[in-house]
C-alpha cells in the first residue's frame, strides 16, 4: 500500500486505516445488515460486498480495490478509520 503505484495517499494514513480497519489481517471479514441486506467487509480494507469475494483476501487486490474509492471519494470511504 505504500509503493509507487498508490501515489495519492499519504502512507502513514494508510498504514492506519488498515490498522484500524483490520488489524493488518488479510483474511478479515465483518458482517453487517443495512437496509435488509446482508453486507460483508473484507480484507485488509474492509471492502464491503454483498458475499464474501475470496479474492478480496489477496492483499494486492484488497489495495487496488480501496485505491481507486479512495481516488473516487478520498477518505470518506472510511468515514471511522480513515480520520
Amino acid at each position: 500500500m505504500c509503493s509507487p503505484e498508490f501515489p495519492a495517499w499519504d502512507c502513514q494514513w494508510a498504514l492506519r486505516t488498515v490498522w484500524c480497519e483490520s488489524r493488518n489481517q488479510p483474511d478479515a471479514v465483518g458482517h453487517e445488515v443495512y437496509k435488509g441486506a446482508d453486507w460483508y467487509f473484507v480484507g485488509w480494507w474492509q471492502i464491503a460486498s454483498p458475499h464474501v469475494d475470496p479474492g478480496l483476501f489477496d492483499p494486492w487486490e484488497n489495495t487496488r480495490q480501496a485505491y481507486g474509492k479512495f481516488l473516487s471519494g478520498g477518505i470518506g470511504h472510511w468515514p471511522y478509520c480513515g480520520r
